[in-house]
């Protein structure tokens, strides 16, 4: 009973979360964090995807059209 509790309560946690936070969370290394922070940048300046804003927010526009169509 008592895990099922910690589980729903992470599951909260990470409903309230953007999907950026998600994403760095998930990296424990802060190298590999930056690592894969800065390719994530290369990928969306490729796509030409919101240049002007920063990543937290081109990242969170990402999985929110990714939410829309999956395809």
């Amino acid at each position: 009973m008592e895990f099922q509790q910690q589980q729903y309560q992470y599951f909260k946690e990470e409903e309230t979360m953007d999907a950026y936070s998600i994403f760095t969370y998930g990296v424990r290394s802060p190298l590999t964090r930056d690592y894969y922070l800065r390719r994530l940048k290369s990928f969306f300046n490729y796509m030409e995807l919101l240049t002007e804003r920063n990543i937290t927010e081109r990242c969170n526009y990402f999985a929110e059209k990714g939410k829309e169509n999956p395809q």
